[in-house]
């Protein structure tokens, strides 16, 4: 903190922080082509698709094949599947406000 207020005074710039968290690595083309041939062949979840390609020894989280699902119009992004609890509805801000 005390580096980048260091620099904004001897520059007069404001530090504009970069994007949060690891680079997104781009799945593979041939990957790609893996898993949506599986898909139009089986007719199969990302879960199986995941189990078939870690058969073959390409280890591809679900999260990934589903991305990839709904890019090539296979799959269709959801609204929130959970619903909020009702007890979490009616809770105070303040613990020990009356």
């Amino acid at each position: 903190m005390q580096q980048l207020y260091r620099e904004y005074k001897s520059t007069g710039v404001i530090h504009v922080q970069k994007r949060a968290g690891r680079h997104k690595r781009p799945v593979p083309e041939s990957v790609r082509n893996e898993i949506v041939e599986l898909h139009r062949k089986y007719r199969i979840s990302t879960s199986y698709i995941g189990k078939i390609l870690k058969a073959k020894g390409l280890h591809i989280r679900n999260e990934k094949i589903n991305q990839v699902l709904k890019e090539a119009g296979f799959a269709m992004s959801e609204p929130k599947k959970w619903h909020r609890k009702k007890w979490i509805r009616y809770e105070r801000e303040c613990s020990n406000s009356l």
